[in-house]
């Protein structure tokens, strides 16, 4: 269902802070992802698992 994929799309950019919340009037949370989690996650979605190189 594409409403469902954009909703969950919107919600993912809403928690990684990417998008100000222009339509509330409350003040905008602090982002639960960073930028990095953001990028692993978006790579997996896509079938690519980076390896973890510490």
């Amino acid at each position: 269902n594409i409403t469902e994929t954009i909703h969950i799309e919107l919600d993912t950019i809403l928690r990684a802070g990417l998008k100000p919340y222009h339509y509330k009037k409350e003040e905008m949370p602090k982002p639960t992802e960073t930028a990095e989690d953001l990028i692993i996650r978006l790579l997996e979605h896509v079938g690519y698992y980076p390896c973890n190189h510490e």
